[in-house]
């Protein structure tokens, strides 16, 4: 397993450093994943009126905190160290500044992966590809970027889409109460926008 870890990373790091503008596309994504999916909530949020679509964003909203939560803890018990720091000096090119904690599990792997698997239950197709294609860029962006491990992706990819699967279906009772919140907001929307 440690090989075929090995031999991915190397893989995809070995990418950095040959395209100054490959490597500032990976390191932004790397860095600024979680503004994107803020941005792509509130836009999605705002831009949609079914009731549906917007309780879908709240629970993927809350699923992706409630995963950062859950890899926090999990990251205080748990330590291993990051490739840049397990590996001799100069086999990982370094793309982003990083802490030496531990590399699993990954924050931003895990959060975006509850983000989209939240987003999974929307009506419209469209909103899962988009929350999957950027739940899929921002684990390989942390690869390329060389401050996990695959396994560290992986295990935080499916980490994220339990914890979004769980609260999701553990809140279903709670659903009525959230739809009443949503349709008063809209009511105030519409009120502010003069519909």
């Amino acid at each position: 397993m440690h090989q075929l870890d090995l031999s991915v990373l190397l893989g995809l790091n070995g990418l950095a450093g040959r395209s100054r503008l490959f490597d500032e596309l990976a390191s932004g994504l790397t860095t600024y994943a979680p503004l994107l999916f803020l941005l792509l909530f509130g836009s999605y949020f705002l831009a949609v009126r079914e009731l549906k679509m917007r309780r879908t964003i709240v629970l993927a909203g809350v699923s992706g905190l409630a995963a950062l939560g859950v890899a926090v803890v999990l990251s205080s018990i748990f330590y291993r160290a990051r490739p840049f720091a397990a590996l001799p000096p100069g086999q990982i090119r370094l793309l982003v500044a990083h802490t030496l904690d531990s590399s699993f599990p990954s924050d931003h792997a895990t959060g975006s992966a509850a983000f989209a698997a939240g987003m999974w239950h929307a009506p419209g197709r469209s909103a899962k590809w988009v929350f999957a294609g950027l739940a899929l860029l921002t684990g390989v962006s942390r690869l390329v970027a060389g401050v996990h491990w695959p396994s560290d992706v992986l295990g935080s990819f499916i980490l994220g889409a339990l914890v979004a699967w769980g609260l999701i279906r553990l809140s279903r009772p709670m659903w009525p109460a959230l739809d009443r919140v949503l349709f008063w907001f809209s009511g105030i929307e519409s009120r502010l926008r003069g519909h």
